[in-house]
């Protein structure tokens, strides 16, 4: 799968209409030189709670849709370019976080777009790199 393509019909809140400052895959800042505020908290065990702005579909490493994660605060354990791009609205991103969907699946993907915080093409800030 080269690119990814979301539409969405339906006006759907912006990451800026929940709480983000605005700019960025995901409504995080930009600018400025210092390393941006981490996004995701440390859980333990090599889990992150990270703020999902919108219910995302979860992929396979090799770009299979498998499931959905569900909006709202959701655990991942790291995150990679995975050479694919997906784009919501003005959001675009690269980067891909692993966790475990909402659906039952294990060790999948979701776009970094859907990840409360970062810029577009970024990894998220406080996420590690897998």
């Amino acid at each position: 799968m080269d690119e990814h393509l979301v539409k969405d019909p339906a006006p759907s809140p912006s990451p800026t209409d929940v709480g983000t400052t605005g700019g960025g895959n995901s409504g995080g800042t930009s600018g400025g030189g210092a390393d941006p505020a981490p996004v995701c908290d440390s859980i333990g065990d090599g889990k992150y709670n990270c703020e999902v702005w919108r219910t995302a579909t979860s992929y396979t490493a090799d770009g299979a849709a498998v499931g959905s994660l569900n909006e709202g605060t959701s655990y991942f354990y790291c995150q990679q370019n995975l050479g694919r791009r997906e784009t919501y609205s003005e959001w675009t991103n690269i980067w891909w976080a692993k966790t475990d969907d909402d659906s039952g699946n294990r060790n999948v993907f979701v776009s970094d777009v859907y990840i409360k915080g970062g810029d577009n093409d970024a990894p998220v800030p406080g996420l590690p790199l897998c």
